[in-house]
């Protein structure tokens, strides 16, 4: 699969992702450090990524706004340590592999796909 980590991800997770056999990068090598999150969404769709964010301006933009993307992962896990992260997209990779062409909300506790 291939990804975009947002400025708003921790950027370690990278390295992580790649381990697992997955094409990464992230919007500050591809488009700049503060571009808006309307030029990220619209490049992760014409690129056929899926944006991995912490910023909940990505999840309002496709379920809100209905604007096009070819996935997003949504990390609402506030205060997570990096383990914990890696473990919490080890698990959605596995389990909802599927479904990340859809907007991904994870939590500490819960996967919801919409």
């Amino acid at each position: 699969m291939r990804f975009i980590l947002d400025e708003s991800t921790v950027l370690r997770l990278s390295p992580f992702i790649e381990s697992l056999g997955h094409d990464v990068t992230t919007v500050v090598r591809e488009l700049g450090k503060g571009t808006s999150d309307d030029v990220i969404l619209a490049f992760a769709n014409r690129e056929r990524r899926i944006a991995i964010a912490s910023d909940r301006h990505f999840g309002e933009m496709a379920a809100v706004h209905g604007r096009p993307h070819a996935g997003i992962m949504f990390l609402r896990l506030r205060k997570a340590r990096l383990p914990e992260m890696q473990d919490r997209i080890l698990d959605v990779l596995t389990t909802h592999g599927s479904d990340l062409h859809r907007l991904v909300i994870v939590t500490r506790d819960d996967v919801r796909v919409r």
